[in-house]
């Protein structure tokens, strides 16, 4: 079961409409994704053209992947206007609920490539770096084992916000629970973009890591056995030269 949505983007009563049609359809005991919303607007260019989100990301190719979806351009408008913030939240909320009910690997996608959540999620956080910490618990309900655009969403709100605790707490989830395919690869690709390592060249920030990281140990799936063995796989592939105070975390953790 799909539900098929069709917005005018000139009239804010049919957005409210939606937004909270999509909250009672995550709500029901039949919730079934794909949300399929369409766009009424004349001119089908309006949303892309309207969104600065979108506009600043166009700039760079390597995150032109939802330009064309039209669930990503609704989401990417309707969070410029922080009104409707709160309801967006709470079908986050209640969603990431429902993705554990049925388990990491339940079927719940925007399309084959889309994990129905991330948008909103991802979009939420592109305007406030409040919602990074609901983004990082949305990534947590994904198959990051086949991930496709989720990289590119967490290397955007990095290279947004840079070092500030809801990005440490993103990266730690990075490094552990949400690694999935690129997990490690991105974090050697934001050290040559953005010089990550900076982020914890104090002891203050590396033991703010090392509690983070602790934090992503916490889940049932990690006993002491696999624990040991992930952070054994974190010293090899965190190089001390590369990365010589994110290596001291590595370090700390190991004697915590």
């Amino acid at each position: 079961m799909s539900l098929n949505i069709t917005v005018n983007i000139e009239d804010r009563a049919t957005i409210e409409q939606a937004l909270t049609t999509i909250s009672h359809f995550i709500q029901s005991p039949s919730f079934s994704p794909p949300i399929i919303i369409n766009n009424a607007h004349t001119n089908s260019e309006f949303l892309f053209g309207q969104s600065k989100v979108l506009c600043e990301i166009e700039q760079n190719n390597e995150y032109d992947f939802y330009m064309n979806d039209s669930e990503a351009n609704f989401y990417a408008y309707v969070t410029e206007d922080t009104r409707y913030h709160s309801i967006v939240e709470v079908s986050c909320l209640d969603l990431i609920i429902k993705r554990k009910e049925h388990g990491r690997f339940c079927d719940f996608y925007s399309n084959e490539e889309v994990s129905f959540g991330l948008y909103p999620a991802f979009f939420l956080a592109a305007q406030d770096k409040k919602f990074i910490h609901l983004f990082t618990k949305m990534l947590k309900t994904f198959d990051m084992d086949h991930e496709v655009y989720e990289s590119c969403c967490i290397r955007y709100l990095v290279g947004k916000y840079q070092n500030c605790e809801p990005i440490l707490e993103l990266l730690a989830a990075r490094i552990v629970n949400c690694c999935g395919q690129w997990g490690l690869e991105d974090i050697d690709s934001l050290q040559k973009s953005l010089r990550i390592d900076q982020y914890f060249d104090t002891a203050s920030s590396r033991s703010m890591m090392v509690d983070n990281l602790l934090n992503e140990f916490s889940g049932d799936k990690w006993d002491s056995r696999r624990t040991s063995q992930w952070v054994d796989l974190l010293s090899e592939d965190i190089d001390d030269e590369i990365f010589p105070n994110l290596s001291k975390v590595v370090s700390q953790l190991r004697k915590s």
